[in-house]
């Protein structure tokens, strides 16, 4: 009966400790989240602030504040799939936060990590060529960002 217990309490451990989301890669002991693209961007916008926005190759550093500390929060970063057309092109990205229903009232903060390679890859694909530029929008952020390749 023991082993039993056991077993099925290493099993319930297993199949909670990985990624939650196929969205999230594992690098150097830091999460990053894929960008997602697609028709319209959608998923749940439970309340975040945007404190901070840089560049750091492929991956785009935002740095948010939010409530809770009770739940484990899930963020996803989505993208429609289209270029503005101006010089350099630009790109609107939209932040989403899921609380999990977080009631917890602490200020947590953390800087979120976002793979942009699928947005360059659509870019060298759409222009043809190898090396170029995008302004970065992110919805709640004040400023924007360059991201150049």
């Amino acid at each position: 009966m023991l082993r039993l217990v056991s077993s099925v309490v290493v099993l319930m451990c297993l199949a909670g400790c990985g990624p939650r989301s196929p969205d999230i890669i594992w690098g150097n002991d830091e999460q990053v989240i894929r960008l997602t693209i697609g028709e319209a961007p959608r998923g749940p916008k439970d309340p975040v602030d945007i404190t901070g926005l840089s560049l750091s190759g492929d991956l785009l550093l935002l740095e948010v504040s939010y409530g809770g500390g009770c739940a484990e929060h899930d963020f996803g970063l989505s993208w429609e799939g289209a270029f503005a057309e101006s010089n350099p092109t630009q790109a609107w990205l939209v932040l989403f936060h899921d609380a999990h229903d977080d009631g917890c009232r602490a200020l947590i903060t953390q800087t979120l990590r976002f793979d942009l390679t699928s947005l360059k890859e659509r870019w060298k694909e759409m222009y043809r060529r190898e090396h170029g530029s995008t302004v970065l929008h992110v919805s709640g952020a004040q400023d924007s960002v360059v991201y150049e390749f």
